[in-house]
């Protein structure tokens, strides 16, 4: 028996991956040549999978006024818990960060920071924007987790101007604090 460990990579999108083995050999001790023996496996894949829900309040605003941000951080039913959550929003220029409203137990936030870009070594907000983070830790299935934020749009803001706020959910299968999807 040999036993081969793998690792699941984070972009892998299935439900199942397909392995198979083979042996072959082309020799024998005494007589002909053997013939291949091959098998297969099918391990299914399972993963949290978060969602997030965003809105506002009041939805539309004047400008300087004071906005609230409610997110809504779940893992959908069925699927095994989310470790090392973070949920991160890009709060986008034009509305400042002022305070979290509700912030649940064990739920921390790292101070706000300019985003860098999108891309690898980034944080993930576009530069026109500030990356607000919160921590969530460990995100159990149709275990909904709710943060609330103000903030306020700018002074100078124009009439109609409109301000695309985006916000997502990272979490990881393994529970050694490091993200894989």
């Amino acid at each position: 028996t040999t036993l081969i460990g793998v690792q699941v990579t984070p972009s892998f999108t299935g439900a199942n991956i397909t392995n198979t083995a083979t042996f072959r050999s082309t020799a024998s001790l005494s007589g002909p040549n053997l013939s291949d023996v091959s098998t297969t496996a099918n391990l299914p894949v399972i993963r949290p999978r978060p969602t997030i829900s965003k809105t506002v309040s009041p939805t539309t605003v004047a400008a300087g006024q004071t906005v609230t941000f409610t997110l809504t951080a779940n893992n959908t039913t069925g699927n095994p818990a989310g470790y090392d959550t973070i949920l991160i929003d890009c709060l986008p220029n034009g509305v400042t960060f002022l305070a979290d409203v509700t912030l649940p137990a064990g739920v921390t936030r790292d101070a706000p920071t300019p985003g860098t870009g999108t891309g690898a070594g980034q944080n993930g907000c576009a530069t026109t924007t500030h990356l607000i983070q919160y921590n969530l830790g460990t995100i159990q299935p149709n275990t909904p987790i709710v943060i609330q934020f103000s903030g306020t749009v700018d002074p100078s803001a124009g009439g109609l101007q409109t301000y695309a706020n985006t916000a997502r959910v990272v979490t990881s299968t393994l529970d050694n604090g490091l993200r894989d999807s």
